[in-house]
């Protein structure tokens, strides 16, 4: 905490480098859907290894939503007692198990 806010009682300044603006501004890019070529330049990286090593997991946020949505809904109707098409589980050992 610096000296003039914590007499002020203040909260001091959050510190930070310009790694972790490049970070967050990556991050941003990523979720308005930038194309990847186009994020490469802003951020002035060629080939984007830095990129696909670190933040490719947020590439396809949209579609991973999308699925655990489906995946919400269907455990709900579980919940509620709805009619769901459930796997049973020895029934399905069984099957595999005369296939192999």
């Amino acid at each position: 905490m610096d000296v003039e806010a914590k007499t002020k009682g203040q909260q001091s300044a959050e510190s930070f480098i310009p790694k972790d603006i490049r970070r967050a501004a990556t991050s941003l890019l990523i979720e308005s859907r930038a194309p990847r070529e186009q994020r490469f330049l802003i951020q002035n990286r060629e080939d984007g290894s830095i990129e696909n090593k670190h933040y490719d997991h947020s590439d396809r946020l949209l579609e991973k939503r999308e699925a655990l949505k489906q995946y919400d809904a269907f455990l709900d109707k579980i919940l509620k007692g709805e009619e769901t098409k459930l796997v049973d589980l020895e029934e399905y050992r069984q099957a595999n198990s005369k296939k192999h």
